[in-house]
């Protein structure tokens, strides 16, 4: 049995609105029969305006050991029921990710304008 003891749900809307990269450790337990073994793994938090071309996040040095697991979302200022927003992850490595944003109408589907959202991304990766 695996087990993740993540602890930094609770910053994760204090992140999006103060728009600064945060990262910290992760410990993870793994259970098998007979032993219990800890393992470290870090992850990384950060909100940009989005801009023409994608908004690339570069991770802090040697954070993560290979390439870390990337959730990235948008947050829209206003709501629109004739645009639909989806965000991309486009290029991805150890060392950053870069999101682009599309938004679609019933008519045409192309890339969304510099600070219409914002985007946000985590990772969580092995720890180098």
């Amino acid at each position: 049995m695996v087990r993740i003891y993540i602890m930094f749900f609770s910053f994760l809307s204090i992140v999006f609105l103060i728009k600064a990269d945060l990262s910290g450790p992760i410990t993870s337990q793994i259970i098998d029969p007979g032993s219990v073994q800890y393992s470290a793994a870090y992850w990384y938090s950060e909100s940009k305006s989005y801009v023409n071309g994608g908004v690339t996040f570069t991770f802090p040095t040697n954070l993560f050991l290979q390439t870390p697991t990337v959730v990235a979302s948008i947050s829209i200022g206003s709501y629109s029921i004739f645009t639909t927003y989806s965000c991309v992850i486009t290029s991805i490595s150890s060392n950053s990710v870069t999101v682009r944003v599309n938004t679609g109408t019933l008519l045409t589907i192309g890339e969304a304008p510099t600070n219409s959202c914002t985007v946000n991304v985590w990772a969580i990766g092995t720890a180098n």
